[in-house]
């Protein structure tokens, strides 16, 4: 037969220190979820911010495309009145804006291109389980 000896004081100790530590632990895991969540909300508000430049980009390049176009037409339209009874410099002239308008739609196009789209809003996180 073993004789164990047992000191209770000492295995009090012992399990205060350990209760100290998980008390310790606890604390630390609550603050990590804490900043977790802070991190969560500031990744949200720049997406919503992002959402929404992208957004107004979009808007402005539509505007911008709708004014180009209206603006070929306006040209083409002066052009077909006009063809044979302008000054050479004034066709120079017009079409030079016909050229400026061209470019613009171009840049306006490959600029439309790289701009992404505003992505749909994913669904919400489902909540921890607890």
């Amino acid at each position: 037969m073993i004789d164990i000896q047992v000191n209770f004081t000492d295995v009090l100790e012992e399990l205060k220190k350990l209760d100290t530590k998980i008390d310790g632990l606890s604390t630390q895991l609550n603050n990590l979820g804490t900043h977790m969540s802070q991190q969560d909300d500031a990744v949200q508000a720049f997406k919503t911010a992002m959402d929404t430049d992208l957004a107004n980009i979009s808007a402005g390049l539509d505007n911008i495309s709708g004014d180009i176009t209206n603006l070929q037409a306006q040209i083409a339209a002066l052009s077909a009145g006009t063809a044979g009874t302008l000054s050479p410099a004034n066709q120079a002239l017009l079409d030079s804006l016909k050229s400026s308008a061209d470019a613009l739609a171009t840049k306006t196009s490959t600029l439309a291109a790289v701009v992404p789209d505003v992505p749909p809003t994913p669904p919400p996180p489902p909540p921890p389980a607890g």
